[in-house]
């Protein structure tokens, strides 16, 4: 499975893991963290380090009860971060040695013009935050961008492609923990393997209030354990991306992981 950008095509087999970037002073796991350009642009690095594939950049919360955001305040916050880590020849990779000169950036907006300069200043992915619409939808057909839809059926994703024009270009994120349930985040979470069926799933599990109610953690912070657990499985269960706050745990789970599912695959399972 792979996903088409302007300037390259990524393989999404195994899962990628995406990063969470929240420039915001209210995010409900991280809000104010790395609200200015170089905290946000230092944690970039970091992300790349621990073994981020893309970088997710946020400049509105989407928490429920969050204040909206202006299109021009969201584009304030968001874009000088995007220009400066869209291009950044130098990131390191887990070592700390070996360079990763291309890193993908998406934009976490529901604003077409904010997802219009972003996509100017360098990002490659727009992460739609609502129901794709006409004018979003134009940015990244024109753009050539790939994007991420809120879907909850196949029909609802064929839109979207319909929109967009290229199939190849469209991921598919179901909707976890936006104004649902614990038993509607749990339906959806079991059907990510019906989804990946048709389409690229992004799983954005991390922090929900969903791991909160079924393993414990009252705050955000400490859902750590549970975040990691839910992306392991969304990502064995077919989820394309798995979009997280915690990258390093995240990414060195899914390591393992792979390696113990090919051993497996490759070797079987007797013991000599």
């Amino acid at each position: 499975m792979q996903l088409k950008l302007p300037d390259q095509t990524l393989d999404l087999t195994p899962a990628k893991v995406m990063g969470i970037l929240n420039v915001t002073p209210d995010s409900f796991s991280d809000g104010g963290k790395y609200f200015s350009i170089d905290a946000a642009v230092k944690r970039a690095e970091e992300m790349v380090a621990e073994g981020a594939d893309i970088i997710d950049v946020g400049g509105e919360s989407t928490r429920p009860g969050h204040t909206p955001v202006s299109a021009a305040e969201e584009l304030k916050r968001v874009i000088p971060v995007i220009e400066r880590i869209a291009h950044i020849e130098n990131f390191r990779d887990r070592s700390g040695k070996n360079p990763r000169p291309y890193i993908p950036v998406s934009v976490d907006t529901r604003h077409a013009s904010v997802a219009k300069a972003a996509v100017k200043a360098g990002a490659t992915i727009v992460n739609c935050v609502e129901e794709l619409g006409s004018s979003m939808a134009k940015v990244v057909r024109e753009s050539g961008a790939a994007v991420v839809c809120r879907c909850r059926s196949k029909e609802d994703y064929d839109r979207a492609v319909g929109l967009v024009g290229d199939k190849d270009r469209v991921l598919f994120d179901p909707m976890i923990g936006f104004g649902t349930s614990r038993a509607e985040d749990l339906e959806l979470m079991a059907h990510i393997p019906d989804f990946s069926r048709f389409a690229p799933v992004v799983a954005a599990v991390s922090r929900k209030r969903i791991i909160g109610t079924l393993a414990g953690g009252d705050a955000a912070s400490d859902r750590l354990g549970g975040s990691v657990g839910a992306a392991i499985w969304c990502a064995l269960n077919g989820a394309a991306v798995v979009r997280v706050h915690d990258v390093k745990e995240t990414v060195q789970a899914l390591a393992l992981v792979n390696y113990m599912d090919f051993t497996v695959r490759e070797k079987g399972t007797a013991i000599a």
